[in-house]
């Protein structure tokens, strides 16, 4: 289990991770490091945004991993296992 973390101990190789600030009334953000050489300043980036002046606004304060998804193997195993069970 994840605990929110200080932003300042996130990765910043690109990684997607959650990111939060308080004042964020929607909630956390899926979110990665834009490193100075993109054209940058070195901020946090957020995916899906289509604004620069949105991200530089509101700078997150903590982080944590992204959940792993394990629907799509269970739904491939899921599907093996009905296609054998049909063949007999």
């Amino acid at each position: 289990m994840s605990v929110w973390q200080p932003i300042e101990t996130a990765p910043r190789d690109g990684t997607r991770i959650l990111i939060w600030r308080k004042e964020w009334i929607f909630g956390p953000k899926t979110g990665f490091w834009r490193p100075a050489e993109a054209g940058f300043s070195g901020q946090w980036g957020f995916v899906g945004s289509r604004t620069r002046a949105a991200e530089e606004a509101a700078q997150p304060s903590y982080w944590m991993p992204m959940v792993q998804d394990n629907a799509p193997q269970y739904m491939h195993s899921q599907a093996n296992s009905t296609d054998i069970h049909a063949n007999h």
